[in-house]
């Protein structure tokens, strides 16, 4: 992280340690990442990567992740699947509710067209 965002990554999560023990805020980063994998490294360094570079791309600044981010970018996205646009075109209309819009319509035509006689 210090790699990817420098100076900004130590003014907001501290040094690592106090010259004597690790800082508490290292220790919590460790027991929330022990579980990773390479494949868990990996994802989040290329969206850590794709980030930096979007917020450059746009001439905005990129601040450094907190560690509970850091682990959202490694779960696969699950409701991308589930929300699926509806298409409109197969949906069974309401016979009633289309024939009370085509009168309604009808009618607001024919007063339309008197406008012009």
């Amino acid at each position: 992280m210090t790699e990817q965002y420098h100076h900004k990554w130590s003014s907001r999560e501290g040094e690592i340690s106090d010259g004597q023990d690790f800082s508490k805020n290292f220790l919590r980063w460790c027991n929330e990442l022990q579980n990773f994998t390479g494949d868990d490294w990996r994802k989040v360094y290329k969206r850590i990567s794709d980030d930096i570079k979007k917020a450059a791309q746009h001439g905005k600044d990129s601040w450094p992740p907190s560690s509970l981010e850091v682990v959202a970018y490694t779960e696969s996205i699950i409701a991308a699947a589930m929300y699926m646009p509806f298409d409109q075109s197969a949906a069974v209309e309401d016979i009633t509710a289309k024939e009370k819009r085509f009168e309604t319509g009808s009618k607001e035509c024919k007063n339309i067209l008197s406008l012009f006689d």
